[in-house]
Formats: C-alpha cells, sequence, structure tokens
C-alpha cells in the first residue's frame, strides 16, 4: 500500500479527511503538540511528530513516503512573524524534504484567500463572476498571501531541475465546520462552502492525479460559486456532490447578511 503523510492532521481539514484515506492509504498523521496526537490516535490513526517549524521533524516524518498532503498551517489572520514561520517556512522545509526523499506526489491545501482580494473589494457580493486558475492573484490578509506564496514555492519544486515531483495546489473554501446550521445563515458561504464528502472526494482524486501540476478550486457545486470548480472536473474527476444553497433551504434557512470571516472585519 501507498505511504501518505499528512502534515496538521489534527487540524480542522485533517480530522475530516483522514480516516477515509486510510482505506487507501498507509496513512501517517502529522502533529505538532500532544493535544494533537491525542486527537489523531482517538481515530486510531498513526500519529507521527511533525512540527513543520522543525526542519529535522519534517525531514524525519516524510523519510520513506510516496506523497503527502501538506495541512499545517496557521490558518487564520496573524502576526506577520507567526504566518512567515509556519505557512512560508514550514512549507519550504516540507517541500525540501519530499524533494530528499523523493516524493512523488505533493498535495497542497492553499485557500480562496490566495484570491479573496478579489471578492473583498468586489462592488456586488457575491461576486458575479468565477475566478479561476488564470486569474490574477489578489491575498485578502497575511494568512492569504502566505498561501499565494506556498503556491508558487510548489511550483517551483516541481519543475526544478531533477524533480520527479507532481503536484496540486487545492484553493479551499469554508470547509470542515461542525456548526453548520449556524455557518448555513451567513450568505457568503452560499458561495463558498464545501461538505465534507466534497472535501474528502477532492483530496481523493488530486492526490491519485499524475498531472504534473495544477491550480484548483476547491468548493461544492454551489449554484452561487465565484471560485471555479471546471479545471478540477476536467484534469482530477472531480464531481461535488452537495450544493450550499439546496441544503439550506431544505433546513428552511433564509440567509441572514452576506458577512465575512471574523477576522477580515
Amino acid at each position: 500500500m501507498r505511504r501518505l503523510l499528512v502534515t496538521g492532521a489534527a487540524g480542522r481539514i485533517g480530522k475530516v479527511v483522514c480516516k477515509p484515506l486510510a482505506a487507501s492509504w498507509e496513512i501517517r498523521c502529522g502533529y505538532s503538540n500532544q493535544a494533537g496526537r491525542e486527537k489523531i490516535e482517538a481515530q486510531g490513526l498513526t500519529a507521527v511528530p511533525c512540527d513543520v517549524t522543525s526542519r529535522e521533524q519534517v525531514n524525519e516524518a516524510v523519510r520513506g513516503i510516496d506523497a503527502v498532503l501538506h495541512l499545517a498551517a496557521i490558518s487564520v489572520e496573524a502576526e506577520p512573524e507567526l504566518i512567515a514561520k509556519v505557512n512560508i517556512l514550514g512549507t519550504t522545509y516540507v517541500l525540501d524534504a519530499a524533494r530528499e526523499h523523493g516524493v512523488k506526489r505533493f498535495v497542497y491545501a492553499s485557500s480562496n484567500h490566495a484570491i479573496g482580494g478579489h471578492e473583498r473589494f468586489s462592488d456586488q457580493l457575491p461576486p458575479q463572476r468565477e475566478f479561476d486558475e488564470n486569474t490574477t492573484v489578489w491575498a485578502d490578509s497575511h494568512y492569504g498571501a502566505s498561501k499565494v506564496h506556498g503556491e508558487v514555492l510548489t511550483r517551483w519544486y516541481v519543475h526544478r531541475p531533477g524533480s520527479q515531483m507532481t503536484a496540486a495546489c487545492l484553493r479551499i473554501g469554508t470547509t470542515g465546520f461542525q456548526n453548520i446550521d449556524e455557518i448555513m445563515q451567513n450568505e457568503r458561504i452560499w458561495s463558498t462552502w464545501m461538505s465534507d464528502r466534497d472535501l474528502i472526494q477532492l483530496c481523493e482524486k488530486a492526490l491519485a492525479s499524475t498531472v504534473k501540476f495544477g491550480l484548483y478550486g476547491g468548493v461544492s457545486r454551489n449554484t452561487r460559486r465565484f471560485i471555479s470548480i471546471d479545471l478540477a472536473k476536467r484534469d482530477l474527476g472531480y464531481e461535488p456532490q452537495d450544493d450550499a444553497e439546496e441544503i439550506a433551504k431544505a433546513r428552511g434557512y433564509e440567509p441572514k447578511g452576506y458577512h465575512f470571516a471574523g477576522w477580515q472585519e
């Protein structure tokens, strides 16, 4: 069975995807603290130390691995120094180790915030056009800018001389939240939401793909989406099952305004 390392496996996305991925991969779940280790082991999964700010831990965790799903990150706005340490330097360490140990497939969890400026400063909400892999990057925060850096860095590592690694960068929307009844009352979520099963499917298909490099939107088949999923459908065979608006209306919800994340206000 192929061997997969998931960094940041105890985080919001990791807790959704790791168990399903373990059905087709021999999976190592990276953690950075004891609480993370306990969350991983509670799912019956193998936990390995992998604080991405430690080059030594990352190097050891990647040894003998066939593929990496890089989720570890500060996932909200924070001090620039912390964002740089974890999201930028940490991603560099993971890519360095992947290159050194001959990892064949690398999937990077980017974010819709890499192009979030197009939404944040749009004249109309939600934006009335779709943003795809060819859209000019326009981060909406230090966090979003760090994700742009990760995309660019991943692409460079794939194309470095002698590289045998292929990669996918997933611009993931709003996902992994348990309070679905609350968030579905935010009209923005009707555009940016990604259901658990669609998230799992996209990660599975991104890991299985052999496309040399791709940059893909990661949302469900939301009627109001402004993040394009066309390339993910074409390259990866992604077929999302859910539509946030359909689910919200089925539960009797009416939107209570269009609200950005609290850290963006």
